[in-house]
């Protein structure tokens, strides 16, 4: 009988590259086809590994092999900087969003040595940002000018959602920051996150939420950018305006609905006795292109309705926006399209301008992209239509 080859990895390295992917003891001896009392002896080191076990093992973990023989195991980064939830609730990373975490910290280093090897030219968003107001209405009116989105674009987009992601992702993206879709993290678990860097700053927003949803949570995380903080973010809004969240909340409402132009609106100035009609509403949302429930809590920011039908209006449009979410839309859009969507034109422009210069080989460009190669004519179509809306 043959003898497996036996891997001598140090059990401190197992145990982290488990806890760091996101996965329990049981969770991950299930995903192994292996005993729970299998999996903790290899992890206190009772018994040994073979190679094509420690493969199986690499490959759940989504880890590099080598990684395994390293002295000690690294340094874990918190990529965590911000993090909306939909529920306040203290759920454990799941493997798919520590994954997603890694994959887009990867791309940023990919882009930042395409940057030192080419001449592309990106804004450094830093020195954009540098002597930005605090106070959050300043704060938004500062944010309005470095993007140059007019009241005249949103209202050009006629409510489409999509328009108006495809619009604020793009001007966010001409600052200098890298905004990505994850496809495979549950909405309940994460809405988007941030991470601040003077060059190339990240914002992932979830692809499983509404056009609407990940509009608003691109914004809200642009304010945090803004402020170069860090913060755990969710959707409960506590009042407190000392709360970085909350304060990012009313920033991103007064970016995307700024109180000048809300107030001076002819059916807002005819208000009576703080009642407004869904008709109303939505032919305010329609003008901003944003969601009702934008527009109802930056009413309730000018006093022009009340805390009580603010949170009647806000039950009802989470409603309907359950119903009429992005799950129960039919129809998948293109492969190449949703590869261009999730990795974000500001990436895969400058991964394909790389290999345009001949400063990675068509395998890396693919590498990078995720993709076959027969892929990468569909993807650079797409490009070319660089100002087509977002598909859902």
């Amino acid at each position: 009988m043959a003898t497996r080859t036996p891997a001598f990895v140090k059990p401190e390295l197992l145990i982290w590259a488990r806890e760091s992917g996101g996965f329990t003891v049981p969770a991950a001896a299930a995903k192994l086809k292996v005993s729970v009392d299998r999996l903790q002896e290899w992890e206190q080191g009772d018994r040994t590994l073979s190679v094509p076990q420690l493969r199986k093992i690499a490959a759940l973990y989504k880890r590099p092999i080598a990684v395994f023989f390293l002295p000690e195991p690294p340094a874990t980064f918190d990529a965590m900087r911000d993090f909306r939830r939909l529920s306040a609730e203290d759920l454990k990373h799941s493997p798919a969003l520590e994954l997603e975490i890694r994959r887009v910290h990867m791309r940023r280093d990919n882009v930042i040595e395409i940057r030192e090897e080419t001449d592309w030219d990106v804004t450094v968003f830093g020195e954009l940002i540098g002597g930005a107001p605090i106070e959050s209405e300043e704060l938004a009116r500062f944010a309005r000018k470095l993007l140059g989105i007019e009241l005249a674009d949103q209202s050009a987009l006629k409510g489409d959602p999509y328009a108006a992601l495809a619009l604020w992702t793009s001007a966010i993206e001409r600052l200098g920051v890298l905004v990505f879709h994850a496809a495979k993290v549950e909405l309940g678990e994460m809405r988007g996150f941030s991470v601040y860097h003077p060059l190339l700053p990240i914002i992932v927003v979830n692809a499983k939420d509404s056009p609407r949803g990940r509009l608003f949570t691109l914004v809200h995380e642009l304010a945090h950018l803004l402020l170069r903080a860090d913060g755990l973010c969710d959707e409960h809004d506590s009042g407190d305006y000392s709360d970085p969240e909350v304060f990012c909340n009313q920033v991103a409402g007064s970016i995307l609905v700024p109180s000048e132009t809300l107030g001076s609106e002819a059916v807002v100035r005819s208000m009576v006795d703080g009642k407004i009609s869904n008709e109303e509403i939505q032919a305010l949302a329609r003008r901003y292109a944003v969601s009702q429930e934008v527009i109802i809590r930056r009413l309730l920011t000018l006093g022009k309705v009340s805390s009580r039908f603010y949170q009647q209006k806000r039950d009802e449009f989470f409603d309907f926006y359950l119903r009429t979410s992005i799950k129960g839309m039919t129809g998948a859009p293109p492969y190449h399209v949703l590869v261009v969507r999730n990795l974000g034109r500001q990436y895969v422009r400058a991964v394909l301008g790389a290999y345009y210069q001949d400063a990675i080989t068509a395998s890396t460009l693919a590498d990078y992209l995720g993709v076959r190669l027969k892929t990468i004519p569909q993807i650079e179509q797409v490009m070319v239509k660089s100002e087509a809306p977002l598909s859902p």
